[in-house]
């Protein structure tokens, strides 16, 4: 299973029986050599993935208790709403 979260454009590409070069073959830290922003950006774009997770689990709690929620027996309230 392969997935992606939603609203990130985030997503998975398989390929398969792909040959590729030796000559063509990159290093993995051959890619942060050279300082860029590019790590920053990503830190705020995922500060903003999370910030978008809590506020709608925010509003997913407070639609809940305001449609859920019962009033204590002693309360005085018949329903809460």
């Amino acid at each position: 299973m392969f997935f992606g979260q939603r609203t990130t454009l985030s997503g998975t590409v398989l390929l398969n029986n792909v040959k590729v070069p030796k000559t063509h073959l990159v290093p993995g830290y051959k890619g942060y050599e050279v300082p860029t922003a590019d790590g920053a950006i990503l830190q705020i774009i995922q500060v903003a993935v999370g910030t978008g997770i809590a506020q709608a689990a925010i509003d997913e709690t407070v639609k809940f208790v305001r449609t859920k929620s019962r009033a204590w027996l002693d309360s005085g309230v018949e329903c809460v709403g």
